[in-house]
């Protein structure tokens, strides 16, 4: 072992033991470390001394603090940092694979859809910290690492140095080659923004797709020279993807940052859109119906309390607009969450597979109001209607009729009858009432427990206006529902609460969606999965439209092992509802149960991605990791997402998790906390997490004591339990094991 091993290894002897070295570049070093502290074997990167005096322990703490907090599953963690021996250093995961440059110079050039898989990924990854303010400055194919076929971003939290690396300087301090710098960069902006590592993504993707970089001179010099002055050659690919992809790497290596994409979502898009076929008649093909996307009206009022008002008639000329065949609109789930976006029209529409936009603008002042809207064809931004209505709120439910009559009319859209008379109903005559129905559906989505209390109170206060109706219990019940779906309640009183009010829903309506809706919720959560199939069928059945319908039977169909029933009905609320995180993961949901890890993964990434804050799809994104085998990815996305939660039912399965997959009974026994059992004998979701982290860790007993409960309350999938629910293997040889199989099937055979 060298000198200088030694000299690191006594400096570092309380925290980490030096090994053999992974790999070297021209100003750091990469060895194989025992991490003391933890018990793991983890990647220590050594500066070398004259980077380091360069850089200086103190900006290098800062700008490694900065980035450390980056949680995302593509970008490689920083587990440590610091100073030893004269020497800056950062610790990270130890990574099972290559760097993309090892697998290029192997290769030479990639496939046109590999290449764009990697750049996808690297790109989410990227776009995901410049949304917080961090942009890489290094981004060559060094930096991205093959881990089991997925790509990480490395060198995260260590720009300063990467910038040093990259620098010609007169003292010749130079690292590797500057094939991938930004021009602003070889100019000397000493601050880029996201926009540079757009640029050098290009340069990655370029080389990918033609075997080298857009410039490959003989000295680094000429190769500045060139960013900042020579247009790049072509790609030399054939056919409509190989022109749609010359197009927007072109794009993105434009001289000026200006003349690139705005972001980096918009350059993924234009990448995606090369491997879409295009329809012959035009954004959409053959006898599918229009799809039109209805912006969230913006609030014009003097007053910003009136935004309840603006989206609640937003998603009232949604509903309006659902009721017509002849229109496929997104849902009002999804088109809220597009409150605000700056994404430009076209891409909107392809993202969404939409040809159609509606925009508008409310302004209420007291009882007066004034409406603008605008129905616009996306592809080619043409305005193909317009119009400004005026009236007040007595005056409401006429000027919805009149834009939902509008669009259809501008459409071509044929009204049968039946969906005439359904546009001119009024569901809440009194508009007092109906201010307050917009009232208490402004705070149910804020799904937060105080916000649907203040539903509650906004439904009860309208019912006392109105009497009984249909539609306002059938939000009170959808709220109340939401309350038990936030954890914030879920005991008996709740249930027997919901079950009144779908009991009030049916003596109004016999055959209410919304009641069908809300006995299959009960069924579920009560574990009676024969009624919850048999009112989820129903529920479907009354309104074909609802994504809150499908989703829920499809989850029903899934965990009682009919999973081709459950993509079968799955599909059409993720075509209409294709923003909404829980609606997107259900196909990877299906694909673990059905053994298709690998498939599992982009589902529960856009879900994840779509919501990162969210303990629901960070949680459920790592244990889709998991399942596909990627421990070394899951364990530390687990980690990062149990202490951004901090405590809950959701931490204490995310910790539980990462400690089962490490083998630590001792941390097993930590994380499953009070919380987290408590919720696992109410769900049975959370009662297979728990299942799963004892048995991962060979504990037969609570596994077996768990399992049961999870079949109690309904996890019936019989197939995947006996196939493919690998994280069992350790316990699968207990003899209680296939007595709970058997009444898994026994209470399979009672199902409709």
């Amino acid at each position: 072992m060298s000198q200088a091993i030694d000299s690191l290894n006594e400096a570092l002897r309380d925290r980490y033991r030096l090994g053999r070295e992974l790999g070297r570049g021209g100003m750091a070093t990469v060895y194989l470390a025992e991490d003391l502290r933890h018990g793991r074997s983890v990647a220590v990167k050594v500066m070398d001394a004259r980077v380091s005096a360069e850089i200086g322990p103190r900006r290098f703490a800062q700008e490694v603090q900065t980035t450390a907090r980056l949680n995302h599953p593509h970008i490689l963690p920083l587990f440590d940092s610091g100073e030893a021996a004269g020497h800056l250093f950062y610790v990270m995961p130890v990574v099972e694979g290559e760097a993309l440059d090892a697998r290029l110079a192997r290769e030479g050039r990639l496939t046109p859809p590999e290449a764009a898989r990697i750049f996808t990924t690297v790109a989410r990854a990227l776009a995901h910290a410049h949304q917080r303010g961090v942009v890489h400055r290094d981004m060559k194919p060094a930096n991205i690492l093959l881990h089991h076929g997925e790509s990480m971003v490395t060198d995260f939290g260590v720009a300063l140095v990467a910038a040093a690396e990259t620098r010609l300087t007169s003292e010749g301090l130079t690292v590797g080659t500057p094939h991938y710098m930004s021009p602003e960069q070889v100019g000397g902006v000493e601050d880029p923004d996201g926009r540079a590592d757009q640029y050098s993504l290009a340069c990655v993707l370029f080389e990918m797709l033609r075997g080298e970089p857009p410039f490959p001179r003989s000295s680094a010099l000429a190769v500045a020279t060139a960013h900042l002055m020579d247009e790049p050659p072509t790609l030399g690919l054939q056919g409509t993807v190989g022109a749609a992809l010359e197009t927007a790497v072109h794009r993105a290596l434009a001289k000026s940052p200006n003349d690139r994409f705005p972001n980096l979502s918009e350059f993924v898009a234009a990448v995606e859109a090369a491997f879409v076929e295009e329809p012959k008649a035009g954004p959409e093909s053959g006898d599918r119906a229009p799809g039109l996307v209805v912006l969230p009206f913006e609030n014009l009022s003097p007053d910003p309390d009136n935004e309840y008002f603006s989206d609640g008639l937003t998603e009232e000329v949604i509903a309006d607009l659902s009721r017509l065949e002849g229109l496929r609109v997104i849902s009002r789930t999804s088109a809220m969450r597009l409150k605000a976006t700056s994404t430009d029209l076209p891409t909107l529409a392809r993202e969404l597979g939409v040809r159609y936009v509606l925009e508008g603008g409310v302004r209420k002042a007291g009882d007066s109001l004034r409406i603008t809207a605008r129905l616009i064809e996306a592809v080619t931004d043409e305005t193909l209607w317009s119009e400004r209505f005026t009236g007040t709120m007595a005056d409401v439910f006429e000027i919805q009729e009149q834009v939902a009559r509008a669009i259809a009319a501008g459409l071509r859209v044929q009204l049968s009858a039946e969906e005439d008379q359904a546009l001119a109903e009024r569901p809440i005559a009194d508009p007092r009432a109906y201010e307050s129905y917009l009232r208490a559906r402004y705070e149910a989505w804020r799904f937060s427990p105080e916000g649907l209390e203040r539903a509650a109170r906004f439904i009860e206060t309208a019912l006392d206006m109105v009497g009984e109706n249909e539609l306002l219990l059938g939000t009170l019940g959808h709220a109340t529902a939401m309350h038990v779906e936030s954890g914030a309640a879920g005991g008996p009183e709740t249930l027997a609460r919901l079950s009144e009010i779908a009991g009030r829903i049916f003596a109004l309506n016999p055959d209410a969606a919304r009641g069908h809706w809300l006995r299959m919720f009960l069924a579920f959560q009560r574990g009676e999965m024969a009624e919850a199939v048999i009112s989820g069928r129903r529920a479907v059945t009354a309104d074909p439209g609802d994504p809150d319908s499908r989703i829920l039977l499809a989850y029903v169909y899934a965990n009682v092992g009919r999973t081709g029933e459950a993509r079968r009905i799955v599909e059409p609320a993720v075509v209409a509802d294709p923003l909404t995180p829980v609606t997107q993961l259900m196909p990877g949901f299906i694909a673990v149960l059905e053994g298709r890890y690998e498939d599992a993964l982009a589902p529960y990434r856009r879900a994840w991605e779509m919501d990162p804050e969210s303990p629901f799809t960070g949680t459920f994104y790592g244990w889709a990791l998991a399942y596909a085998g990627r421990r070394q990815a899951a364990v530390p996305f687990l980690d990062r997402v149990a202490e951004g939660i901090g405590h809950g039912p959701f931490a204490g399965w995310a910790r539980s998790l990462a400690r089962g997959l490490e083998g630590d009974r001792d941390g097993v026994a930590a994380a499953v906390t009070g919380d987290f059992e408590a919720a696992g004998r109410q769900s049975q979701t959370f009662a297979r997490g728990v299942a799963d982290a004892w048995a991962l860790v060979g504990d037969a007993d609570e596994a077996m004591r768990w399992l049961a409960r999870m079949v109690d309350l309904g996890f019936l999938n019989g197939p995947f339990l006996r196939k493919y629910a690998w994280f069992l293997d350790p316990v699968r040889e207990d003899p209680r094991f296939e007595a709970i199989l058997a009444r898994v099937d026994a209470k399979v055979a009672e199902l409709p």
